[in-house]
C-alpha cells in the first residue's frame, strides 16, 4: 500500500502525494473535472512547490515575479505574463526565483483531457487531443512574447477570464469555462501542428529509473542514504543512475533527496508536536545543527521560527 505525503500549497490547500509522487487531489468533480489554483511565493515562507505529477493537464499563467519550473529533464524560467502548459503524467516542480522583496505568483488550471476532447472516440479526441498528448516532445510548452505573434495574448486573456469565472457563483459559468478551455486547446493544437514531426530524445528506461529512485527515497528518508546506495538499489552505476534521473526530474538525485527531506520536515513542523531535533533525525539529519543549517539554507529561517510563524 502506498503512503501519502502532505505538502503545504501556497493557495491554501495541501498537495497530497503518493509514494511515487502522484498527486491524489481530485481536480474539480466527476461532472466537471477542472479546477483553478493560485500559488503565491513570499519572503520567509515556502518558495517552492515540490516534485509531483497528475493525470490532468495543466496550464499555468505567471501573475507576478519570476518562477523556475523543473519539468522532466529541463528547467524553464517564466516571468509575469508567460504561460506554461504541462502534459499529463509529467513530473514537475516550481520554485520562486524572484528576490526576497518581490512576490512571485501564478494561477494554474488543472483539467481532464476529456474537457477539450469531447466524448470518447470523437474526431477532436482522435485528431487533436490524443496525438498531442502522446507525442513525447510535448512534455511542456512555454508560451511567451517570443512565441507566434498573438498566441500569448490570446491564451493569457482566456486564462484570466477563466480565473474570473471560477470566482463567480452563477451555475451558467461552467459553459463559459468549458468554451474558453476548448478555444485555448484549439490555439495550442494549431501552433503545435507545425512541430509535431520533431524526433524524440526521451527513453522509457529513464522514467522507470526515476520512479524507482523516488519510491526508494520516499520510503527511506530517515536513513543514511548515499548515491552509491540508491544506485545499487536500482541496479545501475551511480553515474548512469544520475544521468537517467536528471533527464526526467531536471535535478540531481542528491538535490531531490534534500528537497524531499525538507518537505517532510515542513510537514512534521506544521502537523506534529515533535521537537526540532526529533524531526531532523526522522528526515535523515542525526545532527540537529546540520538540520537547522540546511533548513535555513532552503527557507531563509530556522525550523523553530518557521513553526512559530505558521
Amino acid at each position: 500500500m502506498q503512503t501519502a505525503r502532505f505538502h503545504p500549497h501556497m493557495a491554501g490547500h495541501q498537495i497530497v502525494l503518493k509514494s511515487n509522487l502522484e498527486e491524489t487531489t481530485q481536480h474539480g468533480s466527476e461532472g466537471f473535472p477542472a479546477a483553478l489554483y493560485e500559488t503565491v511565493f513570499r519572503s520567509k515562507m515556502l518558495r517552492y512547490v515540490p516534485l509531483h505529477w497528475h493525470k490532468e493537464l495543466q496550464l499555468c499563467l505567471i501573475l507576478t515575479g519570476r518562477v523556475r519550473f523543473s519539468i522532466n529533464q529541463k528547467e524553464v524560467e517564466a516571468g509575469a505574463g508567460d504561460v506554461i502548459f504541462i502534459n499529463s503524467q509529467v513530473i514537475h516542480s516550481a520554485t520562486s526565483i524572484s528576490n526576497d522583496e518581490e512576490e512571485a505568483s501564478y494561477c494554474c488550471i488543472n483539467f481532464a483531457y476529456e474537457m477539450v476532447g469531447g466524448f470518447h472516440g470523437s474526431l477532436m479526441e482522435r485528431n487533436f487531443v490524443l496525438p498531442f498528448l502522446r507525442n513525447e516532445q510535448n512534455d511542456f510548452l512555454l508560451i511567451s512574447e517570443k512565441s507566434e505573434e498573438g498566441l500569448l495574448e490570446e491564451i493569457s486573456s482566456k486564462m484570466l477570464h477563466i480565473r474570473k469565472l471560477f470566482k463567480e457563483t452563477e451555475p451558467e459559468r461552467y459553459f463559459d469555462i468549458f468554451a474558453e478551455l476548448v478555444l485555448i486547446w484549439k490555439e495550442l493544437a494549431r501552433w503545435l501542428h507545425k512541430t509535431e514531426d520533431q524526433p524524440s530524445t526521451r527513453r522509457p528506461e529513464d522514467y522507470e529509473t526515476s520512479r524507482e529512485v523516488i519510491s526508494y527515497i520516499e520510503k527511506n528518508l530517515g536513513e543514511k542514504l548515499t548515491l552509491d546506495l540508491i544506485a545499487k538499489e536500482v541496479c545501475l552505476s551511480k553515474w548512469e543512475c544520475s544521468r537517467r534521473f536528471k533527464r526526467i526530474a531536471g535535478e540531481s538525485v542528491w538535490s531531490y533527496l534534500i528537497s524531499a527531506r525538507m518537505a517532510k520536515a515542513v510537514e512534521l513542523l506544521l502537523y506534529s508536536r515533535k521537537s526540532v531535533e526529533r524531526i531532523g533525525f526522522e528526515v535523515g539529519f542525526p545532527n540537529v545543527n546540520l538540520f537547522i543549517r540546511q533548513f535555513k539554507k532552503e527557507f531563509r529561517t530556522t525550523p523553530g521560527q518557521f513553526r512559530k510563524n505558521h
